[in-house]
């Protein structure tokens, strides 16, 4: 295999043995390998990367994964292929979340049961960090984004050009929610209109 992969290097070429170094610590290095000057400095990622690989083939950083399934206290249990495992989770251990290929520690960070989480732990099977994998699509994301609680404010007149697209309208005297959906957004709101007409909004007209 590693002659496929890197066809430019002699077999007992540095770039060769490097390569395969890397090929047994789990890291795919490119072909242009060949072109990388060795002597160069390792940058300090590319070392923790290896240093990672080396605890984990040594058994002295052992990884769980799984659905969050409970939580009490510092006391997390998860989920994977209808196992449940218990992990006690000591303190001041440092907690990360993880959204895509970045990693950010957190001193509190939001979950949801169902959260993928990931808990390494030493030679002694005694935890030493989380990472929780952060879900963009569910509610735990959402209450840590800028788009969870927001205030937008409008004057009538701009209202009146806003609500007078879908219905006419030339003055604005009131307006009253009616109803909200599911996830508390407002689904019917009434507006009153000049001469205490009214008529009802419903759906997306009314959030436009």
């Amino acid at each position: 295999d590693r002659k496929y992969f890197f066809p430019q290097s002699a077999s007992d070429a540095t770039s060769y043995a490097a390569a395969a170094f890397l090929v047994k610590f789990g890291f795919l290095p490119a072909q242009e390998i060949d072109r990388i000057d060795l002597n160069a400095a390792i940058p300090r990622e590319e070392l923790y990367g290896l240093l990672g690989s080396w605890l984990r083939k040594h058994n002295a950083l052992n990884e769980a994964t799984g659905k969050i399934f409970a939580i009490s206290g510092r006391a997390l249990t998860l989920k994977a292929e209808g196992k449940t495992v218990p992990f006690n989770l000591p303190e001041g251990i440092p907690i990360f979340r993880r959204l895509g290929d970045r990693y950010q520690e957190y001193a509190s960070v939001p979950i949801m049961i169902g959260d993928r989480a990931f808990v390494q732990s030493n030679a002694r099977k005694v935890p030493v960090s989380v990472i929780v994998q952060a879900n963009i699509d569910g509610a735990s994301f959402d209450r840590t984004s800028s788009f969870a609680s927001w205030t937008r404010s409008y004057r009538a007149d701009e209202l009146v050009t806003s609500i007078n697209r879908r219905n006419a309208i030339q003055q604005l005297q009131g307006l009253r929610v009616i109803s909200v959906d599911a996830s508390q957004r407002i689904a019917e709101m009434e507006v009153t209109a000049e001469g205490e007409r009214k008529f009802v909004l419903r759906g997306v007209p009314q959030r436009a």
